[in-house]
């Protein structure tokens, strides 16, 4: 899978942001019998935020793909979803605990057996920054193709995160940090 994103507006600490963003699948099974043999693609509208402690984001778009039938299942172009909400713990905000939820839906042939719907409990650890390490595990809420009883995750990420810009809370041009009345 390769993909992009990019925002369009709001910055990294702002509370509401908004991006564009696609992946592409490149497909390493030549058997038809495997739901990745075929390329893929997809494109998303991306909306998120960052509230003090409490993080959020939410992601929507349309996946195009070639009709696939497996048994008697037929799987082709869907439309997307995902939401994640995380509240972040600790002095320098290291831990950090959420929920998400991804699903799908074939838009020609729309059933439960074509219908993915899910969700993750998580953690997350920033060891060293930029480094952090997660765990997550969830239920599948539909029969559909490719959901499962219980997904569990563990990943390695790495995260830089920029720093806070400087602020200048009244305006003089000073910033706060340095200001001797900084309101």
């Amino acid at each position: 899978r390769l993909g992009a994103r990019v925002r369009l507006f709001g910055e990294y600490y702002d509370p509401f942001q908004i991006g564009l963003g696609g992946y592409i699948w490149l497909p390493t099974a030549t058997d038809n019998d495997f739901i990745g043999s075929g390329v893929r693609g997809q494109a998303q509208v991306l909306i998120g935020g960052r509230v003090d402690r409490f993080i959020y984001t939410v992601m929507v778009g349309p996946e195009f793909r070639q009709p696939q039938t497996l048994g008697n299942v037929t799987l082709g172009h869907q439309f997307d979803w995902g939401a994640g909400v995380g509240v972040l713990l600790g002095d320098k905000r290291q831990f950090q605990i959420g929920l998400e939820s991804t699903g799908g839906v074939t838009l020609t042939d729309a059933n439960v057996r074509s219908t993915n719907a899910e969700a993750l409990a998580g953690l997350k650890y920033r060891i060293i920054s930029p480094s952090e390490i997660g765990a997550g595990v969830g239920p599948g809420f539909t029969s559909g193709v490719g959901t499962p009883d219980v997904r569990a995750v563990f990943n390695l990420f790495y995260t830089p995160e920029p720093e806070k810009p400087d602020q200048d809370s009244d305006g003089d041009g000073i910033f706060d940090k340095v200001d001797a009345c900084p309101h």
